[in-house]
C-alpha cells in the first residue's frame, strides 16, 4: 500500500472478490472486498492486492478444490455423480469445471509428490511393481501398451515412523 497520510486519500470505490467454499455438508461464498483508494494531491490509486487462490483467478477455496479431489480419488465418486450433488445443493457446477479443478489441484501438489518421490527413492529397500495398462493415444484412436510403476519402500516404519506411502507413475513404450 502507498505511505501516503490517510487524509490525503478518498475512497473511490472497492472490488468484491467471492470464492466458493465448502465445509463438509455446507457451500458459503466468501466475500473479500477490497477497498480503493485514490490521492487527488498526487494522482495515485491504491489497492489491497487479490488474496492467493489454489486456481488464480477461480471461484473455488482450497478447501472446496481438496473436497474434490478427496471425494474422487479417496470416496471413488465419479464426477458425473459430483456434478449431481453440487446441483441439488443449488450449486450447479459442469463436469467439465470440476474435472479442471482436479487437474489444477494435482498441479498444487507436484511439490509434495516430488518432496516423496525423492525420499523413497533414496530408500536402501525398494518395493517395485510394474503393471501393464493399455492407454489410448490421443488423436490416434488406438491403444499401446504402457505400464504403471509402484514403489514403495522397505524400511517405511523407520523413515516416517507411521503408515506408509506409495509411488506411482505411469510410463509408455510408444511415443505419441
Amino acid at each position: 500500500m502507498d505511505l501516503l497520510p490517510s487524509t490525503q486519500k478518498q475512497r473511490i470505490g472497492e472490488s468484491v472478490t467471492e470464492i466458493l467454499n465448502y465445509v463438509p455438508g455446507t457451500f458459503t461464498v466468501d466475500r473479500h472486498i477490497r477497498g480503493k483508494w485514490a490521492c487527488a494531491h498526487c494522482k495515485t490509486l491504491v489497492q489491497a492486492p487479490v488474496p492467493a487462490q489454489v486456481i488464480d483467478k477461480g471461484l473455488p477455496s482450497a478447501s472446496l478444490v481438496a473436497h474434490v479431489m478427496v471425494s474422487k480419488y479417496h470416496d471413488h465418486l465419479p464426477i458425473y455423480r459430483m456434478e449431481q450433488v453440487y446441483a441439488r445443493a443449488g450449486y450447479p457446477i459442469a463436469q467439465s469445471t470440476l474435472s479442471g479443478w482436479i487437474g489444477n489441484g494435482g498441479a498444487q501438489l507436484m511439490p509434495l509428490v516430488e518432496a516423496f518421490k525423492e525420499i523413497i527413492l533414496k530408500c536402501q529397500v525398494l518395493h517395485a511393481d510394474e503393471t501393464p495398462v493399455c492407454m489410448l493415444s490421443p488423436g490416434k484412436g488406438k491403444i499401446h501398451r504402457s505400464y504403471i510403476w509402484a514403489y514403495s519402500p522397505g524400511q517405511l516404519a523407520r523413515v516416517f515412523n507411521g503408515p506408509g506411502f506409495l509411488l506411482l507413475t505411469l510410463s509408455s513404450l510408444n511415443n505419441y
